[in-house]
């Protein structure tokens, strides 16, 4: 008999708040899950942020072996950058071994999943998928049957009217319901041994109103907790699917790819850089960069994105890298990415790379040192936890793809590499005369949920310090198949019962996609660019 394994992603759920509302009645199904089974917080990557950590989650490698390390990946010239997506992804994933392995496999709207592979079963993708359209499905038939069920939907991220308040809420629940339809029309009409969703929902909303969670909706209500309620709702769900769709024999995941926090402050990464004398930009280039900084405002306010990227792209802007204004022949070093990457100007490797390869270790103490020290004059906090190299956050065939320097904030700061060099060091988001954008109360924070339930689950027993990178051998191990050699992760002994275990020795196997460097990517086209960028500005990450 095949196992039934159901795996429920739930982007951004933050372990305080899931604590917290099961333990106050809110949230009685994920509670009920939870307390038959087995739940721990989850560490996710480094920076814990989606196209990472989902991939992470996929191949229980660290990105070094897969690749995937941002929502951009620096081109060949090691300086300008391009948008990533599931196609960039080396090696293979869990859900594919499945397949291959004669299971049926389905996968709904996992995140950096596009283009969709083929798996014995189906593959629809989502927040990465520049169009809806039958290309974010594999076999494209899936498509159109959802939307033959459904009726249209959207991969909108944000259901904010304007820059203020007021919250499109029924409208952002309406395409969660939608996609709630959709799984129920697949689960019934496509049912798998295996099938993994992931929801955005509970992410989006953190992004939106981490700290201020009261809303007036479209409709004139008033709502005192929008993430509370937007979590109930999510809640209520995930019981139907529980109820319609388990039973004893199934093995139920409930996890989150990290957690959210409230964000207090961004930190302008890029202007410390040049104050620093890192970046140095060229000069005749100051007065040009001020009025790009300004046309970049206007254009973000009064022109669609599509024609905004062509506009830019032409003039060689770029929203998260300095390419365009630095003197490469002094620059020492540069950010870039989201949530605080810093690349050493190497020689060699960057077109126009100045620093010596025997000075890097040494520049890269040097930065460090200087950014653990700086303190926030509003805050009187220091916004840099942590500065972490690459080398020792990441090995394998691509690691010489990771950033040089990693910048982990302070709990309540979110580091920011694509702010204007004018805007201060400092910054409020919910202060959009400052930012030059809406209102942002949320970022991410290093733990996820964790929640295991099923025939070989031990309840309530204790894991210790769970990876995302432990659950794909785990499910593997539960799948009764054999764990490549080289996954990172482990199988969570300590959760399942003893006599399995007894019963089924481990057992290992060479991945043969292990060395694979060459990825299949399809880079996006000037307007999937622009597409997938709106996306990702209006959830605030640009």
């Amino acid at each position: 008999m095949l196992p039934k394994i159901l795996i429920i992603g739930l982007d951004g759920a933050d372990p305080k708040l899931i604590e917290s509302w099961t333990a106050a009645g809110h949230l009685p199904n994920i509670a009920g899950l939870l307390t038959r089974g087995v739940y721990s917080r989850l560490r996710s990557s480094i920076h814990p942020i989606t196209p990472s950590a989902w991939s992470t989650f996929l191949t229980g490698k660290n990105a070094g072996k897969h690749g995937i390390y941002n929502f951009v990946s620096l081109r060949g010239d090691g300086y300008g950058t391009q948008y990533t997506n599931g196609g960039f992804l080396a090696g293979s994933t869990f859900l594919q071994q499945c397949s291959e392995a004669g299971m049926r496999v389905g996968a709904f709207e996992i995140p950096w999943t596009y283009p969709p592979v083929a798996l014995n079963g189906y593959t629809v993708t989502g927040l990465d998928a520049p169009s809806l359209d039958r290309s974010l499905a594999n076999p494209p038939e899936i498509f159109d049957e959802i939307v033959r069920e459904v009726g249209p939907y959207s991969l909108r991220s944000v259901w904010r009217e304007g820059d203020d308040r007021v919250y499109d809420l029924k409208g952002h629940l309406g395409e969660f319901d939608k996609r709630i339809a959709a799984v129920n029309y697949l689960f019934r009409r496509h049912p798998t041994d295996i099938s993994m969703i992931v929801f955005q929902a509970t992410d989006t909303v953190q992004h939106l109103f981490f700290r201020d969670r009261q809303i007036t909706t479209k409709e004139g209500e008033q709502v005192e907790d929008v993430i509370l309620h937007t979590y109930m709702h999510v809640d209520r769900h995930v019981g139907q699917l529980l109820e319609q769709y388990t039973d004893d024999q199934t093995t139920v995941v409930l996890l989150s790819d990290h957690g959210g926090q409230p964000c207090e402050r961004f930190f302008n990464l890029k202007r410390w850089m040049i104050e620093a004398g890192y970046t140095q930009i060229a000069v005749g280039r100051q007065s040009a960069r001020r009025f790009r900084g300004a046309l970049r405002r206007t254009l973000k306010s009064m022109v669609p994105a599509a024609v905004r990227q062509k506009l830019l792209a032409r003039r060689g802007i770029n929203w998260t890298m300095p390419e365009a204004e630095a003197d490469w022949e002094q620059t020492r070093a540069f950010c870039w990415g989201s949530y605080g990457n810093i690349q050493i100007n190497l020689q060699g490797r960057q077109a126009n790379g100045i620093v010596p390869p025997d000075q890097v270790e040494q520049l890269c103490q040097q930065i460090a040192t200087e950014l653990l020290e700086i303190v926030d004059p509003t805050t009187e906090q220091r916004p840099v936890a942590q500065v972490l190299t690459g080398a020792e956050l990441y090995h394998g065939p691509l690691a010489a793809e990771a950033p040089d320097l990693l910048v982990v904030a302070t709990d309540g700061y979110e580091i920011r590499t694509g702010m204007e060099p004018e805007q201060p060091l400092s910054v409020d988001p919910m202060d959009s005369s400052q930012t030059g954008n809406p209102p942002f109360g949320g970022t991410h924070a290093y733990h996820g949920i964790l929640g295991l339930v099923g025939p070989h689950i031990t309840a309530g027993a204790s894991v210790d310090d769970p990876w995302l990178a432990d659950l794909a051998p785990t499910l593997l191990y539960l799948a009764g198949l054999p764990v490549p050699e080289d996954m990172d992760g482990r199988v969570l002994e300590e959760v399942l019962d003893s006599q399995l275990l007894a019963e089924r020795p481990l057992q290992q196997v060479t991945d043969q996609q292990a060395e694979v460097q060459e990825r299949q990517t399809q880079p996006y086209s000037e307007e999937q660019a622009a597409e997938i960028e709106k996306r990702l500005q209006d959830l605030g990450y640009f």
